[in-house]
């Protein structure tokens, strides 16, 4: 159910009401009744572009970093978060959030004109970049 009622939402843009009549305002009431309860397991369900997708469609829905936590864990794993983390904060600069860095990585694979670089080719690179310089 959750599936038929997101990508309903993704298709119509939001703009529609419960009379299935489509207009440019009526969607507000009816996507402000959730709460975000309702939206992040709708996320959690969905892939982490379906979820970036949700909160640029409506920026009223609020979901919270711990549902882009498990996509990170779930695209990357734990430990790699977690050298992530060991790293110099002056050479990482570090985001506060899980949805940021996974968008600073997928901006990186854009750059790259890549869908996938492996954990070890982040690990090798971090050592080369965090190597201290004399």
């Amino acid at each position: 159910m959750c599936n038929i009622f997101y990508e309903t939402l993704r298709k119509w843009k939001l703009n529609f009401d419960l009379n299935g009549k489509t207009s440019m305002n009526s969607s507000v009431s009816f996507v402000d009744d959730f709460t975000s309860d309702i939206w992040e397991n709708i996320a959690m369900h969905s892939s982490f572009d379906d979820a970036i997708s949700l909160c640029q469609v409506c920026k009223s829905i609020v979901i919270s970093d711990y549902v882009f936590q498990e996509f990170a864990y779930k695209e990357r794993g734990q430990e790699f978060w977690r050298k992530a983390s060991n790293r110099p904060s002056h050479k990482s600069r570090p985001l506060p959030t899980f949805k940021l860095e996974l968008l600073r990585i997928r901006e990186f694979l854009k750059i790259c004109q890549t869908h996938q670089i492996s954990n070890e080719y982040f690990y090798g690179m971090w050592d080369f970049l965090d190597f201290p310089v004399k």
